[in-house]
């Protein structure tokens, strides 16, 4: 398991470790947990589990 603080962090692990599901904040300090989502699906299909704690948040299909 890695745990990153922030979106860069986590795109930066996600290059360098073999990762098999995503878990991230849409809230995330730096880059929100969408950005990072992006950037992943550009290169790679691993799943990703979006949370966040702000009810104003709607869930969306992305594809």
């Amino acid at each position: 398991m890695f745990k990153a603080s922030h979106g860069l962090e986590a795109l930066d692990i996600q290059e360098k470790e073999d990762i098999n599901l995503i878990i991230l904040d849409v809230m995330m300090p730096g880059l929100d947990g969408i950005q990072p989502t992006f950037k992943i699906r550009e290169s790679r299909n691993i799943p990703i589990l979006m949370l966040s704690a702000n009810p104003r948040i709607r869930t969306k299909s992305w594809g």
